[in-house]
């Protein structure tokens, strides 16, 4: 018998990844922490969906003028971070595996890259996915109609931020007495005004 090095490799690729394998992959290929590569490859179809998304994030941030070699890394934990700790939050809630996803990996890379880019905040974005996961709907249409989207308007912040100055006058007292921290309260007073769609770093 003589072998034959291509049509081994042929047969090779052909063999299901590993467990292992695959979830070293995660971590060498696409930056993953050890857990969330463990996490993300627990289930076939799981994987198969995680890396559908990051072949659709790539398209999202070429059409966005997000360079991807730059910013690949920060997509990458937004990503392992909203899949571990949201998405899988919401399969517990509704006993459901990664094969009932209604969500698409393409929606899915687009509210990733929605969140990278600040039009929506934590809080909303939370929001969002829930209903993205409910309805299967697009990203930024459910943004629009449910008014999700993240304000930096400067007038509207500085107008709410007044107005719980102006609410809580012992708070302020405890402020200027030297008790910064009173300035996380706030912070939640302008988040309640405008509903969680300021962005918390514009505020202070």
């Amino acid at each position: 018998l003589t072998f034959d090095q291509d049509h081994f490799e042929q047969l090779q690729a052909q063999l299901p990844e590993l467990p292992i394998a695959k979830r070293q992959r995660f971590e060498a290929e696409y930056g993953f922490t050890a857990e969330d590569a463990r996490l993300l490859t627990a289930d076939a179809a799981l994987a198969s969906f995680v890396e559908h998304t990051i072949s659709e994030l790539q398209e999202w941030a070429g059409s966005s003028d997000v360079d991807w070699a730059t910013h690949r890394p920060a997509l990458m934990k937004l990503l392992g971070g909203w899949l571990t700790s949201e998405l899988f939050k919401l399969m517990n809630e509704h006993h459901h595996t990664a094969a009932d996803l209604k969500i698409t990996p393409e929606n899915m890379a687009e509210f990733v890259l929605m969140i990278f880019q600040k039009k929506v905040n934590s809080t909303a974005g939370q929001k969002l996915l829930r209903l993205m996961y409910e309805t299967a709907g697009d990203p930024s249409n459910l943004l629009i109609e449910h008014d999700l989207a993240q304000t930096g308007d400067v007038g509207e912040l500085t107008a709410a931020a007044q107005a719980a100055i102006a609410a809580h006058p012992d708070q302020v007292a405890q402020y200027r007495a030297g008790k910064v921290t009173i300035i996380q309260f706030f912070i939640g007073q302008v988040m309640k005004a405008t509903r969680g769609k300021a962005d918390a770093a514009n505020i202070q």
